[in-house]
């Protein structure tokens, strides 16, 4: 059975240490939230009213400070309630994310690479995202129930992670970025650029290129060879 919520106040705190609350909306609302002092004690609290919400470091160290009291507040069962509502982690290091998470729709065929996936613990579900060819990241969005409802009675699914090429941009954004040893050889370069042009037929040369981390003379070597294959559409530009 999945373990007890946490409490409002609880989940507040976890929302602005990962990321999910503004500084500004969490300065608001502990304005507003006479409770706090009683749980975090006199130094955390008043750490609350003396941090600069403006000032990034000041943020920084805050959120430092209050995600060790919540980490200390009570053991975690799962890693759920630290993680962001959209969040990334690299394959090699999310086995502690993914200890408590079952696999319980895979999507299929074209969107091999998705699954919605629940915790045994907390019971919340997520959309996962496996990008295996490029940046080895999985990406994850959490779901509400509605969108379960959906998934579960085989109607819609979120489109946050329909196209391969929103993967390749998250990790770019996060600061992914692969280098390939030899990527005339390297098979996934290829399937990659196929898939996505077929997504989006008339996909730039220098927007392949960006998106798989290579320089403009190599992306244009393998798309040629992609586009002469398999047909696809790519724009070649010139100058």
């Amino acid at each position: 059975m999945p373990g007890k919520r946490p409490s409002p106040e609880l989940l507040r705190i976890w929302r602005f240490v990962r990321g999910d609350t503004t500084p500004r909306d969490f300065e608001r609302w502990v304005d507003y939230s006479p409770l706090l002092y009683e749980q975090l004690g006199e130094e955390l609290y008043q750490d609350l009213f003396t941090t600069d919400y403006a000032h990034w470091e000041d943020v920084h160290n805050l959120k430092q400070r209050l995600a060790a009291w919540a980490r200390g507040r009570e053991p975690l069962r799962c890693e759920c309630i630290t993680l962001s509502d959209l969040h990334l982690v690299d394959m090699g290091k999310h086995y502690e994310v993914f200890e408590t998470l079952d696999e319980v729709v895979r999507r299929g065929e074209p969107f091999w690479w998705l699954s919605a996936y629940r915790c045994r613990e907390c019971d919340d579900w997520w959309l996962v995202a496996q990008e295996e060819r490029h940046n080895d990241v999985f990406c994850l969005r959490r779901l509400s129930e509605s969108e379960v409802g959906s998934i579960l009675a085989g109607r819609e699914w979120p489109r946050d992670f329909d196209r391969y090429e929103t993967l390749l941009k998250l990790g770019m954004e996060t600061g992914r970025c692969v280098d390939f040893v030899d990527p005339m050889s390297a098979r996934a370069l290829r399937f990659t650029i196929e898939d996505l042009a077929r997504a989006r037929p008339g996909i730039t040369l220098s927007e392949l290129a960006a998106l798989l981390n290579l320089d403009l003379k190599t992306a244009s070597a393998l798309a040629h060879v992609v586009a002469g294959s398999t047909g696809v559409i790519i724009k070649f530009e010139k100058g």
